[in-house]
Formats: C-alpha cells, sequence, structure tokens
C-alpha cells in the first residue's frame, strides 16, 4: 500500500510539474503574440511614414515643374508660388537661423 500512495504521489507531482510548464508556455506565446503585434504595428508605421515622405516629395517635384514649365500659364504659376510661401514651402524660406553673432549685433544696435 505504501508502494501505490508513492506512485500516486509521484504522478501528482509530475501532473502539477506538467500545469506549471503549461501554463509558462502559455505566457510565453501570449508574449511573443504581443511581440509580433508590436513589431507588426511599427512596420506599418514606418510604412506610412515613408509613404507620406514620398508624397511630398512629389508633390514638391509637381510644384517644381509647374513653376519652371515654359509652357504653364502665369496665373497656375502665381498660384502655385503663393501657396508655397503661405504653407512654409517655398525655397526663400529655406534659409538657415541666424547665428547668435548676427542676434547680438542686432540687439545692440536696437538698444542704444
Amino acid at each position: 500500500m505504501c508502494l501505490n500512495y508513492l506512485f500516486l504521489l509521484k504522478i501528482y507531482q509530475i501532473h502539477l510539474f506538467c500545469q506549471l510548464l503549461y501554463l509558462e508556455s502559455f505566457e510565453l506565446a501570449c508574449e511573443l503574440h504581443t511581440l509580433k503585434q508590436q513589431v507588426a504595428e511599427y512596420a506599418v508605421e514606418q510604412a506610412l511614414k515613408e509613404q507620406e515622405m514620398l508624397a511630398s516629395a512629389q508633390e514638391l517635384d509637381e510644384r517644381a515643374n509647374l513653376i519652371f514649365a515654359p509652357n504653364s500659364g502665369f496665373a497656375d504659376r502665381w498660384e502655385a508660388v503663393v501657396d508655397d510661401m503661405l504653407n512654409g514651402r517655398h525655397t526663400s524660406q529655406f534659409n538657415s537661423p541666424p547665428s547668435k553673432q548676427e542676434d547680438e549685433d542686432e540687439n545692440s544696435t536696437n538698444n542704444t
């Protein structure tokens, strides 16, 4: 009879161990699924950003072609230039910010 109880105890221990392994593997599977989902979302976000950059570059190229095309009308050119200036895309607005030295010179002349 003692042998039977020891055998049942071993079976029960094996059963608990298998349950723990199953729970751990289920948790790992959930984590893996979550990570795969996050990677897929990141890839989609990066693809969207790349598409936006390509679209904006294509729009700028179309604008430049419109402005410099010899067969486009004056009204179309004027509209493109004014629209670019209002949206901050005009080439005259791409200047670098003034250096600190220039700012100090401007401030010293304003104070006197």
